[in-house]
C-alpha cells in the first residue's frame, strides 16, 4: 500500500510540475514570439490552444489523482479488526480465536498462583478440653509468603491478595491413656470465625480426621487448623508422611 502511495504522488507531482512550469513557458513564448507574417502567429495560437487543452486534461488528471491518493490514505489510515485463521500461540478464527493447545503449562502458573502446603516434623501434644491452633514447622511448598516458620506464627496460613481460597487440613491422633468424648477438627478464620469443624464423638483410637472448604479472604486473612479433645489425658497429633499433620491453602479466584 505504501508503495503504491509513492507512485500516484510522484505522477501527481510530475503534473503540477508541468502545468506550472511548462504550460507558463508556452504561453510567454507564443506571446512574444511576434513573428512578421499571420501565419506564423497562427501556428503559435494553435499551439498555444493544444498546450492548454493538455493543461486542462493534467489539471483534471491531476484532481482525480488527489481524490484517490486521499481516499487510499483514508484506507490506510483506518484501522482494520484481524480476520481469517489465528496463527503463534492461538488457533481459531479471529475475531474470536482461543488459546492454541500445550500453550499454557503447570509450569506457567507455579509462581504466580497463591499456594501454601506445610506439616510438622514433630508429634504435638494436646492437653485436655484445650482448643490447640496446630503449629507447623516445615513448609512443603509455599509460593506467594504465606507461612512463616516463626514459633509465633507457625500455627496461620495468610492470604497474600485478595480472593476465593480452597483451604485443607487432616491430622492423625495418637494413642492415650484416657477414655475421651470427642475429637475436634476445626478451621478458623482470623483466630475466631469458625470456618469447618468436624467431630467424632466416642472414637477409637487412633483416628484420622480431615477438613475442607473453600473461604472469600481479605489480603491479611489468616486461617488456623485447631484441634481439641475432652479426654482426662493428653493426646498427641502424629507424624505421618502426606498424612497428618497436613495443612493446606491455595487462592482460586477472584472473591465476588
Amino acid at each position: 500500500m505504501d508503495v503504491s502511495l509513492m507512485r500516484v504522488r510522484a505522477i501527481v507531482c510530475a503534473a503540477t510540475v508541468f502545468s506550472l512550469v511548462v504550460a507558463p513557458f508556452a504561453v510567454g513564448a507564443a506571446s512574444d514570439s511576434g513573428g512578421p507574417g499571420a501565419t506564423a502567429s497562427a501556428s503559435v495560437k494553435k499551439k498555444v490552444k493544444k498546450l492548454s487543452k493538455r493543461v486542462n486534461g493534467l489539471e483534471q488528471a491531476n484532481a482525480s489523482l488527489e481524490q484517490q491518493v486521499a481516499e487510499l490514505e483514508g484506507e490506510v489510515g483506518t484501522p482494520r479488526p484481524p480476520s481469517g485463521p489465528a496463527g503463534g500461540d492461538l488457533a481459531g478464527i479471529y475475531p474470536n480465536p482461543l488459546i492454541g493447545g500445550g500453550v499454557l503449562t503447570t509450569g506457567a502458573f507455579s509462581n504466580s498462583i497463591p499456594a501454601a502446603r506445610v506439616t510438622n516434623s514433630t508429634q504435638q501434644t494436646v492437653p485436655p478440653n484445650t482448643s490447640l491452633p496446630l503449629a507447623f514447622d516445615t513448609e512443603i511448598y509455599d509460593t506467594a509468603s504465606m507461612h512463616s516458620t516463626n514459633p509465633f506464627d507457625s500455627a496461620a496460613l495468610r492470604a497474600p491478595v485478595d480472593g476465593i481460597y480452597a483451604v485443607t487440613a487432616q491430622v492423625k491422633w495418637g494413642a492415650a491413656g484416657g477414655v475421651t468424648t470427642f475429637f475436634t477438627l476445626q478451621l478458623l478464620r482470623n483466630g475466631s470465625q469458625n470456618l469447618w469443624e468436624e467431630v467424632e464423638d466416642s472414637p477409637t483410637s487412633p483416628l484420622e480426621q480431615s477438613a475442607a472448604t473453600q473461604v472469600d479472604l481479605q489480603a491479611g486473612d489468616f486461617v488456623q487448623a485447631v484441634v481439641r479433645q475432652n479426654s482426662v489425658g493428653n493426646f498427641s497429633i502424629d507424624t505421618d508422611s502426606e498424612l497428618s499433620p497436613e495443612f493446606s491453602m491455595t487462592w482460586l479466584a477472584p472473591g465476588p
